[in-house]
């Protein structure tokens, strides 16, 4: 039997109203369970899942929008494919009930109710009602597309091929030529989007609109399995432009090339670096954590959730994918803090988060009242002073552990954006890592470089110890500009301490390594900042 989840709902929600805190949490599990089906259907709307009932984990995070928010949001996006990755918070009503009361939604749900004449009424009513001349070549553009796109009219394609042709303005042909864009990606024919974009560049006038086609073309070679191009395209760019904003939408662009190629850091990486040019950017923010928290740079994640969150208190979204982040890195109680929050905002995932974590990991608040309670009664009871004392040590020892983790990511945010600069050659200038290098202890070393493939190797001696003669460190990875991808090594060198003594002693990281724009220092860091590994050398003169 189908069950009606709408209906279902509110049903739920009035249940749920008769049942304390911990009664409900639980009551939530087992209606997740018995009704896995249509909820899951319903969730996948807005949700990732990441879900292991019968575990130790149930982490859900709220993700980017339906493709339905994202079609009926071109007219406000106007770049569609990859110009702009920030999406909004998609538990956010006010948001789309903005995108329902605007006029690309309205035309676009009467085709969808298989009514062309309604919704060229909508489209006539917007049209002559708009005194703004952009504005207008606006809703006229978008009525064309979608009449092409959702009515299956070819005309309208027709009629924007000859917009194109007569429009007046360079605004006015970036809004037509966008809307003609989507029209032949819908079709599958990216050749023609190639050509329109390639030959719209070179008519282009405004910088600034340059760069937009260009990333409107390198999109279209994603789409036609040509990523290589794509990258190419922007990563030469990148390296023209001298605004912010320009940058921004290359770096936007390069994430998705790089999403596109299965380079999920470097994707994340590009998004941070649009986040330094756009601090208070909130769909930048979550956008870029969310993509961090899939990957090791969950510090970074952490932060920028973090910074969105003082910006926006009540993104619910964000608050309760901090707490999942909290979860992934086993700080439990900070976990079940965030959880709380965003339950408490309404957010119906964290609500389900926090009643797994009751279910498996226990009741940290609940526990402490009781012990409390159970202190007041009974002051001299041994066990429940430790009780006591064993919940606040955890509580403050995981308090210790998060505002670590937001410390330790903020310390390695430049570095990775420097990196990200450095792979990409933002500024146009190669650097050699070839030469003589020293460390901060006067260690000095060559550093080689072969067909991309970079080699150091040196010896640190330790007299001072009883365990060994010294260490052998080494340098072994691939360079591209100025960055390079390096594993570290350090191993003991005493021939007469082996087996576990000696393994403990070996220590090996996966690191980023990047040219400062001084050319003259190397910074060398972990990619896993947890594993909190940093060297910088200084070129021998």
């Amino acid at each position: 039997m189908d069950i009606n989840v709408e209906n279902l709902m509110p049903l739920m929600d009035r249940i749920f109203s008769f049942f304390t805190e911990i009664q409900w949490c639980f009551f939530a599990i087992i209606s997740i369970l018995i009704f896995r089906k249509p909820l899951i259907n319903f969730c996948q709307r807005f949700v990732s899942l990441s879900f292991d009932l019968m575990g130790q984990k149930a982490q859900i995070k709220a993700v980017e929008p339906t493709q339905q928010v994202k079609e009926i949001s071109d007219h406000i996006i106007q770049e569609k494919n990859i110009i702009d990755e920030a999406k909004p918070d998609p538990e956010d009503s006010k948001q789309i009930e903005n995108l329902n009361s605007c006029y690309v939604f309205n035309i676009w749900e009467a085709f969808k109710n298989k009514q062309p004449d309604k919704a060229k009424n909508i489209f006539e009513n917007y049209y002559n009602d708009e005194t703004d001349k952009l504005e207008k070549v606006h809703i006229e553009a978008t009525y064309l597309r979608l009449l092409y796109t959702e009515a299956g009219e070819k005309s309208g394609l027709i009629e924007l091929e000859q917009h194109v042709k007569k429009s007046e303005a360079e605004e006015q042909k970036r809004i037509v030529l966008t809307n003609l864009s989507i029209c032949y990606s819908r079709a599958k024919d990216y050749l023609k989007v190639i050509n329109l974009w390639e030959t719209s560049i070179d008519e282009a006038m405004e910088e600034s609109n340059k760069t937009h086609y260009i990333c409107n073309l390198a999109n279209a070679y994603i789409n036609n399995n040509q990523s290589d191009i794509a990258a190419m395209l922007l990563e030469s760019r990148l390296k023209t432009v001298s605004t912010n904003q320009e940058k921004t939408v290359l770096y936007k662009g390069i994430s998705a090339v790089e999403k596109a190629k299965g380079n999920k850091i470097l994707a994340a990486l590009a998004l941070e670096k649009t986040i330094e040019m756009n601090p208070d950017d909130k769909g930048l923010l979550y956008s870029s954590a969310h993509l961090q928290a899939s990957t090791e740079l969950t510090h970074l994640a952490a932060n920028n959730y973090d910074t969105l969150i003082s910006l926006d208190s009540e993104n619910k979204s964000a608050v309760n994918n901090l707490g999942a982040l909290a979860s992934d890195l086993y700080i439990n109680t900070k976990g079940i803090e965030f959880y709380k929050k965003a339950a408490e905002l309404g957010n119906i995932l964290a609500m389900s988060n926090l009643a797994n974590h009751y279910l498996h990991y226990g009741f940290i608040d609940e526990a402490k009242a009781m012990i409390e309670k159970a202190e007041d009664l009974e002051k001299s009871n041994e066990d429940v002073v430790g009780s006591l004392a064993r919940i606040n040590e955890k509580i403050e020892k995981d308090n210790k552990d998060w505002n670590k983790i937001l410390k330790e990511g903020n310390e390695y945010r430049e570095y990775f954006r420097q990196y990200t600069s450095a792979y990409y050659n933002e500024n146009g200038q190669l650097a050699k890592f070839t030469g003589e290098w020293k460390t901060n202890n006067q260690e000095k070393f060559e550093i080689a470089v072969n067909d991309s493939k970079i080699f150091a190797e040196w010896r640190v001696d330790i007299n001072n110890i009883a365990i060994g003669k010294g260490y052998k460190l080494s340098l072994i990875g691939t360079t591209h500009n100025n960055s390079a991808n390096i594993i570290y090594k350090k191993e003991l060198l005493d021939d007469q301490n082996k087996g576990l003594l000696r393994r403990n002693h070996n220590t090996r990281y996966n690191c980023y390594a990047y040219i400062a724009s001084d050319r003259n220092r190397l910074v060398i860091f972990s990619i896993d900042s947890r594993e909190k590994f940093l060297l910088k050398l200084n070129r021998c003169e």
